[in-house]
């Protein structure tokens, strides 16, 4: 079957998928695995189990994508992050904006510690959705500064990406490394 034909299925699944109303990670998957079997080749499916269990679970930088989301929850569930956004709202109670200038310190103090762009917005909007919006901001303002702040974990640790791409590469991390501080005009500084 042409590379073509095989693109139009998957297309045409992931559309009746979406238009049916099931979740969107299910319909990835689920048109992955259907399309498969519609083309005719279920041993690729033993391909991915062993790229998965293989590669995937022995990379311990990205075993910390979850492990900060965690992190937010708890931190959210047990009241430090309400304690923290009161405490620096009245700080900065004399400043207009002050809680969002809050949420942009604590990204900036976050983006240093997880450099994974969806890690930051999606801790973010755990910790600062809820007090933003208690105190009157608009839900736009409030996800858009949450979604902007949450993007200077790109900005802030830029080695991160080169080091996730010499683990995919199979090459040695000091090979790439410099590639971060480069993109910083800091070239030939390693992470």
């Amino acid at each position: 079957m042409n590379p073509e034909l095989i693109a139009l299925i998957m297309f045409g699944l992931l559309v009746l998928g979406l238009f049916m109303g099931h979740p969107l990670a299910f319909v990835l998957g689920g048109t992955a695995v259907l399309t498969t079997f519609i083309v005719g080749k279920p041993m690729v499916l033993g391909i991915v189990i062993n790229r998965i269990y293989g590669d995937v679970l022995d990379n311990y930088t990205l075993i910390a994508i979850p492990l900060f989301v965690l992190m937010a929850r708890f931190l959210s569930d047990s009241g430090v992050t309400d304690r923290m956004f009161e405490t620096l709202r009245l700080l900065m109670s004399r400043v207009r904006g002050g809680l969002a200038l809050a949420v942009v310190f604590i990204s900036i103090l976050l983006a240093a510690t997880t450099g994974i762009i969806g890690a930051s917005i999606t801790v973010m909007g755990v910790m600062a959705m809820r007090p933003m919006l208690k105190y009157g901001y608009a839900p736009t303002l409030t996800s858009g500064v949450i979604a902007a702040s949450g993007c200077l974990a790109e900005l802030a640790a830029l080695e991160l990406l080169p080091r996730l791409a010499a683990h995919e590469l199979r090459l040695p991390e000091h090979r790439l490394a410099h590639l971060g501080g480069a993109a910083r005009g800091r070239p030939g500084t390693t992470g």
